[in-house]
């Protein structure tokens, strides 16, 4: 059997907002505030919103249909994980850990952890992991700021 990609990336950034008003933009309802063209489908969530294993389905051109699970959630401690399945291509675990800066602000740390479920899953790792993921990345954390600073509103 031949060992297939895997890639594991930790990106770190801060935002000005506390993390009180940042950890519950981490939510595939709320995402389609702050992030351009976000869009997700809830599958199940008692809320409505991010708990405790709700899942929701998106659709990417790059990537295809994923099915996301909220694999952990405590907003006490400012954290959420997710289990993503992206059928023939990559199954990734992404984790968020929100931590108060001395600033008032918020310290961000995702980790991102791809691993391909195919060989055509491993040449999207190879494509997409590296500066395309960096750049995604940045974007993630400038439109986070920029809805911190402004509350200007993508989805709605």
């Amino acid at each position: 059997m031949t060992q297939l990609k895997r890639v594991k990336r930790e990106f770190v950034f801060e935002v000005t907002a506390p993390p009180e008003r940042v950890f519950p933009l981490l939510c595939p309802v709320r995402e389609r505030d702050w992030i351009e063209g976000w869009q997700a489908d809830m599958v199940y969530s008692d809320s409505g919103l991010a708990e405790d294993h709700a899942v929701f389905t998106t659709d990417f051109p790059d990537r295809g249909r994923g099915t996301w699970v909220v694999s952990h959630y405590d907003p006490k401690r400012f954290e959420i994980g997710f289990t993503v399945f992206y059928p023939d291509t990559c199954a990734e675990r992404l984790g968020v850990k929100l931590s108060a800066c001395s600033s008032g602000g918020t310290r961000a740390r995702w980790t991102r952890t791809y691993t391909a479920l195919s060989e055509t899953g491993s040449r999207y790792l190879e494509r997409n992991t590296g500066e395309a993921l960096d750049t995604r990345m940045a974007g993630v954390r400038d439109a986070l700021q920029r809805y911190c600073d402004t509350g200007a509103d993508f989805g709605r």
